[in-house]
């Protein structure tokens, strides 16, 4: 009887995590294209958008590439989590000024609008769209671009 209960909980365990990695799946193709900066703030500062309508992301699976100018490139992975409240991202940078770093953050996904807010640091994650003082968080705000 012990051996059948342990076998129907690791395979209900098994599904489980399978349906997990689906959604994670579905979630990641939502992000695929190419996106650029609407909006970019600090504690101390809102970028321009000058200066931010140049660069664009691009997301395919869990990777992303920048491309910052002709000669500025960088790119990293990204993962999800989903099934969280609010949905999280971690984000780390496999080359430029942020290799080897991890950003913490949450993000939205709604429609053309792509919206997060992460710790820089990698110290904590935040929990809303706010910037609190002290706090070091990067809110952005991306659009997709029509393909």
């Amino acid at each position: 009887m012990k051996k059948h209960l342990l076998l129907v909980v690791g395979v209900v365990f098994l599904l489980a995590a399978g349906d997990a990695e689906d959604e994670v799946k579905k979630e990641l193709a939502r992000f695929e294209g190419t996106w650029k900066w609407v909006l970019i703030e600090t504690e101390k500062m809102k970028l321009p958008e000058d200066e931010i309508s140049g660069p664009r992301m691009k997301l395919m699976g869990d990777k992303f590439t920048v491309n910052e100018s002709a000669d500025a490139t960088f790119s990293g992975t990204f993962k999800v989590d989903p099934s969280k409240k609010p949905k999280t991202i971690d984000v780390t940078f496999t080359d430029g000024p942020d290799k080897g770093k991890t950003f913490l953050g949450i993000y939205e996904l709604e429609g053309t609008t792509y919206k997060v807010i992460v710790d820089p640091e990698g110290k904590s994650r935040p929990t809303e769209f706010k910037i609190k003082p002290g706090s070091g968080y990067v809110l952005q705000v991306l659009k997709r671009e029509k393909k």
